[in-house]
């Protein structure tokens, strides 16, 4: 989590680096689809628990304009790719992410669109 990304507009942050008081944690504005994007839904922080799906949040610093997704597959999910979106006061974000089994990952990406 301490290690810098670059994204693609030549900012580096760490998951740290964003971290900064004006973060804010997504769970009910993020939406993840696990079927390609058919259907997607926003879920509570244990849902994916009961649900046996992969876990994933993000973390929005507007300030920054930087997202950062946290994922990862718990026990007995075979889930190894879901697609991310996040949509709120015109920023626009919709990404696929690949899961790797046994792995938290963390991605980041810029925000465009954001308006702080």
């Amino acid at each position: 989590m301490a290690q810098p990304v670059t994204l693609e507009n030549g900012k580096r942050y760490s998951f740290y680096d964003i971290c900064d008081g004006d973060e804010e944690y997504l769970n009910w504005n993020t939406q993840v689809s696990y079927d390609s994007g058919k259907t997607f839904s926003g879920a509570r922080a244990i849902d994916w628990q009961f649900d046996k799906k992969t876990a994933v949040r993000a973390v929005v610093n507007r300030k920054k304009q930087v997202i950062f997704i946290l994922a990862f597959q718990p026990y007995g999910v075979e889930q190894r790719r879901v697609l991310v979106k996040y949509e709120e006061n015109g920023a626009k974000f919709r990404h696929a992410i690949d899961v790797p089994a046994k792995q938290a990952v963390i991605y980041a990406y810029e925000l465009k669109g954001v308006k702080p």
